[in-house]
């Protein structure tokens, strides 16, 4: 009934795919067959409504619709996925306001906060899975595009990070650019 902490991570470290994995992604061999890591390490605090262990408590929360608790604060302590020869690392520190409308969709509630992302390699390898055809060239232009002209340039063209504030009530900056929404 009450706000508790919690936490939880994730890491899967330098998992290699086979040859024969790669073969079937990547024929032409146009992509650095990096291993794979992913790593996830969140915090927060939130109230859960229900047991999450009893069965009929949550059959009968499937059946309604409901929602198990809420949260009021999530922070990403880490975020880091690399593979292919890029790297996209973040955390953010954001609060919830659960008696308050997101923006963003009427059925979540208002969140705020900021995010620092890092992206390391990810223009080049959205250009490549384009020239591959895994992307159409329209959607991975704008991708390329938009980090390129929201991101800051760090070692590199293809070493971007961006400084992200989002208010409950719905302003965006970018690196200090605001960014509209509606």
């Amino acid at each position: 009934d009450t706000d508790q902490t919690f936490g939880a991570s994730l890491t899967l470290t330098e998992v290699e795919l086979p040859p024969e994995v790669w073969m079937m992604a990547d024929p032409s061999n146009a992509l650095p067959h990096d291993p794979v890591t992913a790593e996830l390490d969140v915090s927060g605090v939130g109230k859960l409504f229900v047991d999450l262990m009893d069965e009929e408590e949550m059959t009968t929360l499937g059946m309604t619709g409901g929602v198990p608790g809420e949260v009021s604060k999530l922070v990403i302590e880490k975020l880091l996925i690399s593979a292919a020869g890029a790297t996209i690392a973040a955390d953010a520190d954001l609060d919830v306001d659960n008696s308050a409308q997101s923006i963003f969709d009427p059925d979540m509630p208002a969140f705020g906060g900021t995010a620092n992302l890092r992206l390391t390699g990810v223009t080049g390898l959205i250009d490549k899975l384009s020239q591959m055809g895994l992307i159409p060239p329209g959607p991975a232009m704008m991708a390329s595009g938009m980090a390129k002209q929201l991101g800051k340039v760090e070692t590199g063209p293809d070493d971007l990070s961006a400084d992200i504030v989002l208010t409950k009530e719905g302003s965006l900056t970018v690196n200090g650019n605001p960014i509209p929404l509606q």
